[in-house]
């Protein structure tokens, strides 16, 4: 099982370098974190429609489905009694295994809201949201199974109107970095 998961990442990894037209692990993440990020999302989501939080399922290791995003994703749930749940969030490299950015996010209104803190020390804010695929309309890509679409969306501090969203697919429910289970995420 563990071979296959190291295979599924590494292919990933892979394909979405090719798709980049590049084997250089410094490649340009387009789903790094940069201040200049353009924003204006080119997928029309529907922003207001988000279901219930999958909180029983978000732990784990998700990968955007744009092969524009060379990183992963850990999510890993806590539960404070009496308090809102909280996420902690992990984004990395899968090629080189360097984190490129973590933090903590808590739910407002069905949207999980995080600080995040780049590996240059930079802050930017990221969103997590659910939505039911009915809700979808014809967004989903033939992938897609699930009955609950994940999108991650990521902007300059305050500035919603120059974010960039991406699809997650979940690789795998254990929220470890897939290239070296030995390295600490949290």
């Amino acid at each position: 099982m563990k071979l296959l998961l190291i295979a599924t990442t590494l292919l990933i990894s892979l394909g979405a370098q090719a798709h980049l037209g590049t084997t250089e692990t410094s490649a340009k993440d387009k789903c790094s974190y940069d201040s200049m990020l353009a924003g204006g999302d080119d997928t029309p989501w529907p922003w207001g429609h988000e279901g219930r939080f999958p909180w029983l399922s978000i732990q784990g290791v998700w990968v955007p489905m744009d092969g524009d995003c060379n990183s992963l994703f850990v999510f890993k749930t806590q539960s404070v009694e009496g308090q809102n749940r909280v996420v902690q969030i992990v984004q990395y490299d899968p090629t080189s295994c360097q984190k490129l950015a973590w933090g903590v996010g808590v739910e407002s209104e069905r949207v999980i809201r995080a600080s995040m803190v780049s590996k240059d020390g930079k802050s930017f804010d990221l969103t997590i949201r659910s939505f039911d695929e009915s809700s979808m309309g014809g967004l989903l890509s033939a992938m897609s199974v699930r009955r609950n679409v994940v999108v991650i969306s990521m902007y300059p501090k305050g500035d919603w109107e120059r974010r960039m969203s991406y699809q997650l697919q979940k690789v795998t429910n254990v929220p470890v970095m897939l290239c070296d289970s030995k390295v600490p995420v949290f």
